[in-house]
């Protein structure tokens, strides 16, 4: 694989629960790139977002993330494939009642971080990063949806990732905080030389923020060409 690729799919079969979602996929991502993945509900992008993790099954064809082999992963590796990976989800998936700091000091101890001084530490960057430092010790219900979903990112980046999975990441937001989310999201990109997947529905964020754009559709993914 070449080193400055991220992820290579090649004649890639992807399936769920036994049935083929996705067939004959060719996919390559660049480290620090950004694509955007569109296409209808029940198109394939989270199957094919799903793939990438580690959830859902490759039956064909050759799949790198890094430096893991998705063909051969024992489920004893996925955890460590996801500690180099970001995901952002439509939802959040955050735990509400906890505080700011706790969202991202739980993650950091689970990924094995057990020096306190380093794990606040590193809470602190992030926040500071996405503009939450000053929310450090309220609870997660009281902030507003942007808010709720910048805290996502950081904790999509504390373990400074290779790649960010974001799956309808601003699906639940209004036009101006996702141009937040998005540049946000841009910003970290660039910052810290990140690849971004990026499934939308939104194609006025894609007018926005340009960068490479493929399709799901009939089973496939295609590149558009503008």
């Amino acid at each position: 694989m070449n080193t400055s690729l991220i992820v290579d799919f090649k004649d890639v079969i992807i399936e769920q629960s036994g049935v083929s979602i996705l067939r004959n996929i060719n996919f390559e991502l660049a480290e620090a790139e950004a694509v955007y993945l569109v296409g209808k509900s029940g198109s394939g992008k989270s199957s094919l977002l799903k793939a990438i993790y580690g959830e859902a099954q490759i039956t064909n064809g050759s799949a790198r993330i890094l430096d893991y082999d998705l063909r051969k992963i024992g489920r004893n590796e996925i955890p460590d494939l996801r500690r180099n990976l970001g995901m952002i989800f439509q939802d959040f998936m955050l735990f509400k009642h906890w505080t700011v700091a706790n969202n991202l000091s739980f993650v950091l101890t689970a990924t094995d971080w057990r020096d306190k001084n380093k794990i606040r530490q590193r809470v602190e960057e992030v926040l500071s990063e996405v503009n939450l430092l000053q929310y450090f010790n309220q609870k997660v219900y009281q902030l507003s949806g942007g808010e709720q979903q910048r805290l996502a990112i950081a904790r999509s980046i504390l373990n400074k990732p290779s790649l960010i999975v974001a799956d309808e990441p601003t699906g639940n937001l209004d036009p101006d905080t996702s141009d937040e989310i998005l540049y946000l999201l841009n910003k970290v990109s660039k910052d810290h030389k990140t690849a971004v997947i990026l499934a939308t529905h939104d194609y006025r964020l894609i007018d926005k923020f340009p960068a490479r754009i493929f399709r799901c559709e009939g089973n496939q993914i295609h590149e558009i060409i503008k």
